[in-house]
């Protein structure tokens, strides 16, 4: 089967569906294929978070000074985009691109208020006005309002909807079309395992990240790093990949259904809560904090910093807490759902229940009562603050071929501060739907590869012939157990020697893949993605001999500017890949 459409649109989260709304508007004729179900799947819809948090300067009168009218009992918002500027610039630690972060800033406004009076979405409210608050990084000038995930699932499936925008549900894309001259569309694959040519003007990768690649994740299964290594394979560049964001989520009780290909995701936990000073233990009983300390720095200390830091960094004593919740899980000491146990039952009951947005009740509803029993802590990789290199109009180094959301690289740097990643995928989601549009009116119909298209048919037809083999799942815990156990929280140049053998070997296994059926196929068409991606993430930890941000070296516990001051570029050519620092403009 054929499709054609003046923009592709790769992807349904908050990136992807923003993308569709500004394309369509713009007089495009719009797919969007969905990997999983519409508006279920993907980092949006994640089902163990409450919400998404969206960073912005907000203005100071005029007709949008009611959103920052209630903010939980403190001043309201001050700065402009000027001060979010200097906040993402700062967070970025010099490996953001600063015209991008600009742009971010500037448009983050215009793009929120695009989800309150245009679509309706809904936002954590207190007396009928939104709430803000601070995200854990930056000066205090910049609040974050949280929307629900129940309303940007109406807010966004009400507005494809009403414009009739074609969505390609459960649609596996396989492989992107053309070469480094220029994208002209994809090829998917849908549960049954037909092949679906979509012919494209221009293509938008809205995919989403691949956290899954670690064993310790906050995604839905389907995010497998597709759109960055359909991305390289053309010839796009990647940026920043070493830099994945990791923060606190529950091993046990497991809330969410056993998801799909043995992955395990969690349910998020503030960090605010380790304020309380629960009562932490492995699986063997001890409290094991302590040891991990060095002189002068004690548990409370550790705790109460790391309830104030929120995702995970090198540079401050809460290190200590993820290091040694890490450690001890990995070396066989931790509880029996994974991570370690923390005990919040003898803490006062009125500042658990007092926790923010209301997550006690929310959590409690899902399983999940602290003041019922201990519960199991672990850091969680939740997402890659890299991705697909994108120039000003979100467009990638292949000509067609854009980017938006977490498969986009250059906005964020080492660091991003709290609701940055939503605030992007709006902006840039808004700039890939305009400027593929604008493209699109001025191109003609693409000339496919036949042969290219033919290699897809033939992929699947061993992927499902072939007698016996290698399981997908099993090949994807392998990965999952690599990364996670060499390089999850911190790694050394030892480790990442290990992981890469590790990574090479099950590279040799994908040929031996065998997927009877269609989850199985969905499956093992990702994971040659999902593993490509992993291999750029150790190499580019290999490369930077230092510490930054979420990336922390032991056998190199400093930042070093002089030699790692530059963001590390990456590209693929005849199947050889390279990698140079290289500045950001």
């Amino acid at each position: 089967m054929i499709c054609r459409a003046d923009v592709l649109v790769i992807g349904a989260g908050a990136a992807g569906c923003r993308a569709a709304l500004e394309a369509h508007d713009r007089g495009a004729q719009v797919i969007v294929a969905a990997k999983g179900r519409f508006l279920y799947s993907g980092s949006t819809f994640y089902p163990g978070a409450m919400g998404l948090g969206y960073s912005s300067a907000l203005p100071g009168a005029g007709k949008y000074t009611r959103f920052a009218e209630s903010c939980n009992g403190a001043e309201s918002p001050g700065g402009g985009p000027e001060s979010h500027y200097r906040e993402i610039m700062a967070a970025g630690l010099g490996m953001v691109s600063p015209t991008l972060a600009r742009i971010l800033a500037e448009e983050a406004p215009r793009r929120l208020a695009d989800l309150l009076d245009r679509y309706h979405t809904t936002f954590h409210q207190e007396g009928g006005q939104v709430l803000f608050r601070q995200p854990r990084f930056g000066s205090g000038l910049v609040w974050a309002g949280t929307a629900t995930i129940e309303g940007l699932r109406q807010a966004f499936g009400r507005e494809i909807r009403d414009r009739g925008i074609r969505v390609l549900e459960r649609t596996v894309i396989a492989r992107l079309l053309g070469d480094a001259r220029g994208c002209v569309g994809a090829v998917g694959v849908t549960e049954g395992g037909d092949v679906s040519t979509i012919s494209a003007k221009t293509t938008v990768l809205a995919t989403g990240g691949g956290s899954t690649a670690f064993l310790r994740h906050m995604n839905t299964p389907d995010l497998t790093f597709d759109g960055h290594g359909l991305a390289l394979a053309l010839g796009a560049q990647l940026v920043n990949m070493e830099f994945y964001r990791m923060i606190l989520g529950l091993t046990a009780p497991a809330p969410l259904p056993p998801p799909d290909w043995g992955a395990e995701g969690g349910l998020m936990i503030p960090e605010s809560y380790l304020a309380l000073l629960p009562r932490l233990t492995n699986g063997r009983g001890e409290e094991f904090l302590a040891r991990y300390l060095p002189p002068g720095v004690t548990v409370a200390e550790c705790l109460t910093t790391r309830a104030t830091t929120g995702p995970f960094r090198f540079d401050a004593a809460a290190r200590y807490f993820d290091v040694a919740v890490f450690d001890e899980t990995r070396q066989g000491r931790g509880a029996p759902g994974g991570g370690v146990q923390a005990d919040f039952t003898g803490c006062d009951p009125t500042q658990v229940q007092a926790g923010r947005w209301g997550w006690y009740e929310w959590a409690r509803a899902r399983g999940a009562d602290l003041l019922a029993r201990p519960v199991e802590v672990s850091p969680h990789v939740h997402a890659i603050n890299g991705g697909v290199l994108i120039n000003p109009q979100a467009e990638t180094t292949v000509p067609n071929l854009f980017a938006c959301g977490e498969a986009a690289g250059g906005p964020h740097g080492a660091n991003r501060i709290g609701g940055n990643q939503f605030a992007g995928s709006q902006v840039f989601g808004a700039r890939a739907g305009q400027f593929a549009a604008e493209r699109a009116a001025e191109l003609t119909a693409p000339r496919l590869s036949e042969e290219q298209v033919a290699e897809v048919q033939g992929q699947i037809t061993r992927l499902q012939s072939r007698p016996s083999g290698r399981a997908p799942a099993d090949v994807l815990r392998a990965i999952q157990s690599a990364m996670w156990n060499e390089m999850g929280v911190h790694k050394d140049a030892a480790s990442l020697k290990r992981c890469r053998k590790k990574l090479a070997a099950i590279a040799g296994a994908l040929p031996e893949l065998h997927a009877p059926d269609s989850r199985q196929l969905f499956l093992a068409l990702s994971l040659p993605n999902l593993l490509a991606t992993s291999q750029v993430i150790v190499q580019a930890a290999s490369l930077r001999e230092e510490s930054r941000g979420p990336h922390y070296r032991t056998d190199h516990p400093a930042r070093n500017d002089a030699r790692f001051g530059c963001p590390i570029l990456v590209s693929r050519q005849d199947d050889k890949t390279s990698f140079r620092f290289g500045g950001l403009i």
